[in-house]
């Protein structure tokens, strides 16, 4: 080992010779450089490497190079440049190179080289260094991405990117990301084709007979990648309507996204999203076309393409008269009415979806979110009776939404005067949503009773006491406040020991009562011990909360007892 590491030293002492010549470093400095890289090289050469022994002599010649970079410009070194002016970089390669043949697998040492040299300017190194990469993760849609982007964007080579796209959907056809990537690319050159003949002052009739014949500036390429791509993947709406936002973003795309919204049309006539998407493309059209600066937009176009739009979605939901379908419509609708308008023109809007969403809750056609919705559009035409008819209809379909719960459930509280009525409401609230998801109804009715009727709380709190652990756990707490607030410190001190017949006693009723006794005016430490006792004893060291009260307690014993027992409590 010890000849290998002398010969790769020896193999760079012109370089240091001449870094001393020209004054950058002097030669205290250049033993150093040497004293490090035979350090480095010791630990590269080892019979067990690590990666970080590669990464850490990379680092230091990076920064050497960096040192010698600041270094000549602020002497103003002159002249044509050297073998120095490049060395340090041909071994950071030469570095790098190592590492990845030891550690192929490693696909983030891959990626440092390759950003390494996208940052020197080593082009040419990098589509070699995205082929090796490639040959050991040939299953990383990134990976071909990115070596597709650095020949096109690096090389300005668009063949090699293709070939590179080509053979990764060789290897994976079925990858969705690649597909994009390549209809990207397609359309990527032929803009950047346009905007040349742009910038020169050409006109079609002056195309080169090879480009008017492959059709490249009429989108025939990426119209056969569209169509390959609906062949390889056949049946994926989401995969189909993703190739329109990367056409809206190039002009001209007009005919290719037409091609699009057929396949749409003949491929997936039955699916909610491509009948969606299908129903808001005049309302799309009329914003690529505003975003392009192609028209002015005025409210009398805006009117025209939602009208065609609302066309479409009532022609779809006939077809398709499914929950998602009608979702789809009348979210677009909710939409419109946030827009700007008149009170007037609002006011009849929300009617008529007023009227759609009575339509699809006949059918039983209406998501919990739409139900959401539809009581919130009652209650700003003013129409709270209905908003309450329609949050009863709302839980009765959909029982296990808490939001539609607690809408109803705040209508209730809010609308009714009989606190009977609203008593059964809640019960059946409790009933429906089980577990620690009902904690917010039981937090709401014991709300409602502490402010409506004071004399049904209690009854509140001992049947939230049967509920779930966490829901027993929080509403206790409550129950003791309450108890402390109307009956008083003594009663409370009661409600906590009925409350702890069994074990394990709960950490945050033990808090509770603690905060309790500390807001007395006469706060006794004899009170306190008992309480602080029961609750590490009960829960031990695994609880996190029981920290805390370790050391709230050994503050308290260190202020009111000797030393000797705050040892002892220790």
């Amino acid at each position: 080992m010890a000849e290998v590491v002398q010969r790769n030293l020896e193999a760079r002492l012109d370089e240091l010779d001449e870094l001393e010549r020209k004054g950058l470093f002097s030669r205290d400095e250049i033993r150093t450089i040497v004293r490090k890289r035979r350090s480095f090289e010791y630990r590269i050469n080892k019979r067990i490497v690590q990666k970080e022994d590669y990464l850490r002599y990379i680092q230091y010649e990076i920064n050497l190079d960096l040192l010698r970079r600041k270094r000549k410009k602020r002497l103003q070194v002159v002249g044509p440049k050297s073998t120095v002016d490049y060395s340090i970089v041909q071994h950071v390669h030469q570095l790098f190179q190592l590492a990845t043949k030891r550690f192929k697998g490693d696909l983030k040492l891959w990626l440092q080289y390759a950003q390494y040299c996208g940052k020197v300017g080593s082009h040419r190194q990098l589509s070699q260094v995205y082929g090796h990469a490639l040959q050991y993760h040939s299953y990383n849609a990134g990976l071909w991405i990115s070596a597709a982007k650095a020949e096109f964007e690096l090389n300005k080579n668009v063949v090699a990117a293709r070939t590179v796209l080509l053979k990764a959907l060789r290897i994976n056809p079925d990858m969705k990301q690649l597909w994009h990537e390549y209809f990207r690319l397609e359309l990527l050159y032929v803009d950047k084709l346009l905007k040349r003949r742009q910038v020169l002052g050409l006109d079609l009739s002056e195309i080169d007979n090879d480009e008017v014949s492959d059709g490249i500036l009429q989108y025939k390429t990426a119209s056969i990648v569209f169509q390959q791509a609906m062949e390889a993947i056949p049946g994926d709406v989401q995969f189909c309507l993703l190739f329109l936002p990367i056409c809206q973003l190039f002009e001209q795309t007009e005919t290719l996204q037409d091609e699009i919204y057929k396949g749409l049309t003949e491929q997936h006539s039955s699916s909610e999203d491509a009948r969606d998407a299908l129903a808001r493309r005049p309302l799309k059209n009329l914003v690529y076309s505003v975003e392009k600066g192609m028209v002015v937009e005025s409210e009398k176009e805006l009117k025209v393409a939602r009208k065609e739009c609302w066309s479409l979605y009532k022609s779809a939901v006939s077809d398709i008269p499914t929950v998602k379908m009608w979702d789809f419509f009348l979210l677009f609708v909710l939409d419109w009415c946030k827009q700007k308008m008149s009170t007037k023109a609002s006011t009849k809007l929300c009617q008529q979806l007023l009227k759609l969403m009575d339509t699809a809750a006949s059918l039983h056609c209406l998501s919990p979110a739409i139900w959401y919705h539809r009581i919130e559009v009652s209650l700003c035409l003013g129409l709270s009776d209905n908003a309450l008819a329609h949050s009863i209809s709302a839980v009765d379909e959909h029982s296990n939404s808490l939001k539609l719960w607690i809408k109803c459930l705040q209508l209730h509280c809010t609308l009714k005067e009989d606190c009977s009525d609203v008593e059964k409401m809640f019960q059946q609230g409790v009933c429906s949503i089980t577990g620690k998801d009902s904690l917010p109804l039981w937090v709401m009715w014991y709300e409602y009773c502490q402010s409506v009727c004071p004399d049904r709380a209690e009854t509140v709190f001992e049947r939230a006491a049967d509920d779930h652990p966490a829901v027993s756990e929080v509403m206790n707490s409550c129950y003791l406040e309450w108890k402390a607030q109307t009956a008083g410190i003594k009663q409370a001190r009661k409600t906590f020991r009925r409350l702890t017949t069994h074990t394990p006693v709960s950490l945050r009723l033990c808090q509770t009562l603690i905060q309790l006794e500390k807001t007395q005016l006469q706060c006794h430490m004899k009170r306190l011990r008992p309480i602080y006792e029961k609750a590490i004893q009960d829960h031990g060291r695994e609880s996190a909360g029981t920290v805390g009260v370790h050391v709230l307690y050994l503050k308290l014993v260190f202020r009111n007892i000797s030393v000797e027992v705050f040892f002892t409590v220790y």
